[in-house]
């Protein structure tokens, strides 16, 4: 699918005090306004959120973003915000054109995909109310709509149904490890263990993992495939309350404690699986987002730049900018979606997905 998000070589800055200068709205879709007001609304919150915007500008994102003076961005960031905005507009036309509910169940897994999406919980909490709602109200249109247009019925009971029926899918295991550089140390510190000593208490004080051990070696409960191979095996080997023999991994010599074997409750599980079940629509989806804005009427304040719909990544060129590359793909900002694209920890609609499973590779509290 193209992708929404276009990056330029501007450099001209926009101030966000100058917004009320300017007529009153920033783009025009298929006749519906989008107001400067919209645009410096969402422009706004992302400058009050210092974390999130270290984020984006740590992403090194074409054309920058903050510019040289106080509470301003470059006409390419501003482009990016609102050539995001567009899209939606025109998720939001098709989701209104077919007079698609949107429930209160659309609307908490939405929630939850958009602050997973984030990474950090109170990156996402440093928006303002108003802005973190407008990101959950944009992923509950994309996640009702992609539904609809795949004819597929995610209620309720098709999730209870998929939880049910996979339930290894959903099997975490909750382990601790202590970490040392040889099997002989782990093997005396075993022998502690097995006197009496406290696992906890060891690996606070003998552990070399600065991850995990000052939390008592606690690494959380993780899903299959989160560590090594040989870390893994010897992991799903143990039975809950059961130390593990020294195991030698490319980081060193590890003793593993498994604490619980649980399934992951269907309540944390939920946003997760409407998006599985949402991956046969994924098809369906880019289609009409290419076809929608092949269609639209798109006309863009040129105090903001033009649209420019013919490249690989349609999106706001800011005035006197030239033409992407569009060989040159961009990069979604940090916690962003792409409308139609996989989720994030996986990177794919605006504000709000999940983030993936960790690496199979992942070192053990790293």
């Amino acid at each position: 699918m193209k992708r929404a998000l276009v990056g330029c070589l501007a450099a001209l800055l926009l101030g966000l005090t100058a917004c009320s200068t300017l007529t009153p709205w920033a783009a025009k879709v298929n006749g519906d306004l989008i107001p400067t007001a919209a645009l410096d609304e969402e422009l706004k919150a992302i400058l009050a959120n210092k974390t999130y915007l270290q984020q984006v500008e740590q992403a090194n994102l074409d054309g920058g973003v903050t510019g040289a003076g106080d509470s301003t961005f470059t006409t390419s960031f501003v482009g990016r915000i609102l050539t995001r905005q567009i899209f939606f507009a025109l998720i939001g036309q098709e989701v209104e054109r077919r007079d698609l509910e949107i429930t209160v169940a659309d609307e908490e897994s939405a929630s939850q995909e958009v602050s997973a999406s984030f990474g950090d919980e109170e990156t996402y909490k440093a928006f303002p109310e108003a802005y973190r709602q407008k990101l959950v109200s944009r992923q509950a249109q994309v996640t009702v709509l992609q539904a609809a247009l795949a004819d597929l019925k995610i209620d309720e009971a098709a999730v209870d149904k998929f939880y049910a029926e996979n339930q290894a899918q959903f099997t975490e295991t909750c382990v601790s490890h202590i970490l040392v550089a040889t099997p002989e140390e782990a093997a005396a510190l075993k022998a502690q263990i097995a006197a009496g000593a406290d696992f906890a208490a060891v690996a606070r004080e003998k552990s070399t993992d600065p991850g995990s051990g000052a939390n008592g070696g606690e690494l959380g409960c993780v899903r299959p495939g989160s560590f090594v191979p040989e870390f893994e095996t010897a992991m799903e080997s143990l039975a809950p309350g059961q130390v593990s023999d020294p195991v030698q991994t490319q980081f060193g010599a590890h003793l593993i404690l498994v604490t619980e074997r649980r399934a992951q409750p269907l309540e944390e599980a939920r946003a997760e699986i409407r998006q599985q079940l949402l991956t046969g629509g994924q098809a369906d989806f880019e289609a009409f987002v290419d076809e929608a804005l092949a269609k639209a009427e798109i006309e863009v304040n040129p105090r903001y730049g033009r649209f420019d719909r013919e490249s690989a990544q349609p999106g706001i060129i800011p005035p006197d900018a030239p033409t992407p590359d569009s060989t040159q793909p961009t990069e979604p900002l940090p916690g962003d979606q792409v409308p139609g694209e996989p989720l994030p920890g996986e990177q794919a609609p605006p504000p709000g997905v999940p983030q993936g499973q960790p690496v199979p590779d992942q070192q053990p509290g790293g």
